[in-house]
């Protein structure tokens, strides 16, 4: 009974092996993540075109049921500025069709079960087709977008943060009259006291401080009065309950955007929870980590927040400060209600130019300069979609550039392994080990190849062209010896390619003869009756026995007349030749 609860409930797991001595390090990494968390939530509650109450929110409840109900051991769930990017973008055409904010909510509860019925489904392996250039090239994209959408903010402006980033440059830049200086002026305070922090005194939480103190510089300095934009007071404590009104129509319109959030969203919390995970050696369950975020979408949805996922800052430094168990998710949680509780009424004095600087520095470091390195130099397709999802999140609606990255991947991966390599083989002297044949000048009677890649329904029929094309090249080969070591995936049409060519040399009175054939594929090949037709001695293991089986069906004569000594068998066959000959004369 305690196993089936551990796999529904996972927190009972290490609830259970809970250690006293462990309490402690809990305590410190959630109320040291808290410190963190707060400023951040509000940022990217603006980010999102949202009050920053809800930011706050999506804090508190979504990080507790996270923390219970993931597998990780340090993953802190909450508001991120990629999710909060794509909040805005789905919710501003929905708001200006009549819809209240209050969508978000529902947009929350989607985003919860599409997350939640794919790991219920057991489908962990589906963020294995979103690749890693499709995520280095959002990232970049999404940093971009926030740093343009910020520029108003950051001088003061009235400017909308709303539409494509160009139309927001130019919008900003035909303002510039209207910059508030003393707003750019506070700002590069706030700045200078996150980049001091962070040289001189790193444990302590660089933008709290910084908004601490700029808020009571604009209380103390009357700045208010000066019309520098305010955040304005913000709620905290215990998040009141909502229950998101369901309407067709809006949920057809949310859903587009809810899928792109929720597979993004499962792609950076795994990708975080493992690369924390290879240094605390924990094991990640895929399907469990699905689980845990959709339930914590889904309880801020019904908790006033908005779709939530896992911060990679606030995960790495939850490690690094010495969190043990999941406890300290739920520390944090609960004091991130209570500081927003001490400290709301003050964002009426919190400069919003401030969040913007802290949000420049923060989109600054999103960019990972190696990580886009790396891809633009791995592959040509990695590159392609690395270029192609940055340049469609500037260009395109953010939910479409996720959708269209992901697209590109499968495409281009599905286009390299549609044309496994057909590779002529032969070994460089009798008895030496087979290699590539780059003259293409084999054994007359008897032709050997190698198939490099899977053999299914994408690549059959280019895998059947290539071999029609070497027998043709050969018209007068007999056999054919296909090495199948490298084919990893065999199905119907690969063995119905096979037929062909089977078929194909039987016309010339010849065969077909397998080599290297998997166990799950020899199956497919007994399912599809191929190997009755080639004949079991001629699917082996091993290259060597496959040779031996072909060789017994060779024509002599042409052994004796064959001018190459590919085998060992060739020196003696020239012999016997040679001896029929001389009996002759």
């Amino acid at each position: 009974m305690q196993l089936r609860l551990s796999s529904f409930f996972p927190f009972v797991g290490w609830m259970r092996h809970y250690r006293k001595s462990w309490l402690s390090a809990d305590i410190f990494a959630g109320l040291s993540i808290a410190f963190v968390a707060l400023p951040q939530s509000i940022a990217f509650a603006l980010i999102a075109g949202l009050p920053a109450q809800y930011g706050v929110y999506a804090s508190v409840m979504p990080c507790i049921i996270g923390a219970l109900f993931g597998s990780s051991a340090h993953l802190m769930n909450g508001p991120t500025n990629a999710t909060a990017l794509l909040i805005l973008t789905t919710l501003a055409p929905v708001i200006s069709d009549g819809y209240g904010i209050e969508s978000v909510f529902l947009l929350a509860v989607l985003v919860g079960i599409i997350q939640l019925a794919l790991g219920i489904a057991r489908m962990g392996l589906v963020v294995d087709f979103i690749s890693n250039a499709v995520l280095v090239g959002f990232t970049a994209g999404v940093a971009v977008q926030i740093i343009v959408q910020q520029i108003g903010n950051a001088l003061g402006l009235s400017t909308s943060p709303h539409g494509l980033f160009y139309h927001v440059i130019w919008e900003n830049i035909i303002s510039w009259r209207q910059i508030n200086w003393v707003a750019v002026g506070v700002m590069f305070i706030g700045l200078f006291v996150v980049l001091l922090l962070e040289r001189y005194m790193r444990k302590w939480p660089s933008a709290l401080v910084a908004m601490v103190v700029t808020t009571a510089l604009v209380f103390l300095l009357g700045l208010k009065g000066w019309s520098v934009p305010v955040v304005g007071a913000i709620q905290g404590g215990i998040p009141p309950l909502t229950l998101p009104k369901i309407d067709g129509v809006l949920v057809q319109k949310l859903m587009p955007g809810a899928t792109a959030i929720a597979l993004l969203g499962l792609l950076n919390s795994l990708s975080i929870s493992k690369s924390i995970a290879l240094q605390s050696r924990q094991i990640i369950n895929n399907n469990q980590e699905f689980i845990g975020q959709g339930l914590a979408n889904l309880v801020a949805g019904f908790t006033s927040g908005f779709p939530v996922s896992g911060s990679f800052n606030r995960s790495m430094a939850n490690f690094q400060v010495g969190a043990k168990t999941a406890l300290s998710g739920i520390i944090c949680g609960f004091a991130v209600a209570l500081a927003a509780l001490l400290l709301g009424s003050y964002a009426a004095y919190l400069p919003m130019s401030v969040i913007a600087g802290i949000l420049f520095l923060t989109a600054w470091r999103m960019v990972n300069i190696n990580q886009i390195k790396m891809n633009l130099m791995a592959t040509k397709s990695d590159a392609a979609v690395l270029i192609g999802t940055f340049v469609g999140t500037l260009f395109l609606s953010l939910e479409f550039a996720v959708f269209m990255g992901i697209f590109l991947s499968i495409i281009l991966f599905l286009m390299r392994t549609s044309h496994p390599e057909l590779v002529p083989l032969l070994p460089p002297k009798p008895g030496a080990r087979m290699e590539e044949d780059p003259e293409d000048k084999p054994c007359p009677q008897m032709g050997i190849v190698s198939v490099d890649g899977s053999l299914f329904f994408g690549s059959a029929q280019a895998v059947q062209a290539d071999l029609n094309r070497y027998l043709e090249n050969h018209p007068d080969m007999q056999n054919l010896l296909v090495r199948m070591h490298h084919v990893e995936v065999l199905d119907a049409s690969g063995a119905a390619a096979l037929d062909a060519t089977l078929d194909k040399l039987k016309r010339r009175g010849g065969t077909l003869a397998l080599a290297g054939v998997s166990r799950p594929n020899v199956q497919v090949l007994n399912n599809t009756g191929l190997t009755k037709k080639i004949g079991p001695d001629f699917v082996r293991k091993h290259t060597n026995a496959a040779m031996m089986h072909l060789m017994q069906t060779f024509s002599r004569k042409r052994c004796h007349a064959c001018p190459y000594y590919h085998f060992n068998e060739c020196k003696a066959l020239k012999r016997e030749g040679q001896k029929l000959e001389k009996g002759k004369l």
